[in-house]
């Protein structure tokens, strides 16, 4: 078997379905099991699903988790910046890391951002989830500076028009499409054991 293989994360959204298919209409839709080897489900009548158990997905098993202090896997939290449980965006660039706060970033934002030396773009919509680009073209050499004008993104350029996914729709770089950057949805306790030196956003947290 071949060894120091390195899978290729992809980017991933965490987003109401709802909002998904409507972007999506046609996307496939993983079917939920009935049944699991999970612990925390109810075990099954039937003695012949012996070390199943029946699960409803459609009930949080962590009921309030997200709410409280307690944690169920790690001990000795000592990062402060932030609540333990306060909700992140990570990004890893190199051997520089930060975190965006969830909250803090409102239903309509462009930040032009860097870290680790690279030039990235962080946007949501009222619509679509926070995105993490890479705001660099290399192969026309020029870093852009994208914002909000007249209620469109548009980088200032160009004055390209681009959407949520990265893509230009409008403009001289129309069907240009920005490198998405890989995020780690977390709570700031789990992210900041991992990254003790990671940058805040907003820097005043």
């Amino acid at each position: 078997a071949e060894r120091d293989i390195v899978l290729k994360r992809l980017p991933v959204d965490l987003l109401p379905l709802g909002v998904w298919v409507a972007a999506h209409p046609h996307s496939l839709i993983l079917k939920r099991p009935v049944r699991s080897s999970f612990v925390g489900g109810k075990p099954p009548r039937d003695p012949d699903d012996s070390g199943t158990f029946l699960r409803d997905y459609n009930e949080n098993p962590y009921p309030f988790y997200d709410a409280n202090n307690a944690y169920l896997m790690t001990r000795g939290f000592t990062d402060k910046r932030l609540p333990s449980k306060e909700k992140i965006l990570g990004i890893e660039v190199g051997e520089d890391a930060k975190a965006y706060v969830v909250d803090a970033l409102g239903n309509e934002f462009v930040l032009n951002d860097q870290v680790g030396g690279r030039e990235l773009l962080v946007m949501k919509t009222a619509n679509s989830p926070i995105r993490i680009f890479d705001r660099t073209l290399d192969h026309q050499d020029q870093t852009l500076l994208i914002e909000i004008i007249d209620g469109k993104i548009t980088d200032r350029n160009t004055r390209s028009e681009w959407n949520v996914d990265g893509l230009a729709v409008a403009g001289p770089l129309a069907g240009e499409r920005l490198d998405e950057v890989i995020t780690t949805p977390a709570f700031w306790f789990a992210w900041s054991i991992f990254h003790p030196r990671s940058e805040i956003y907003p820097p005043s947290q």
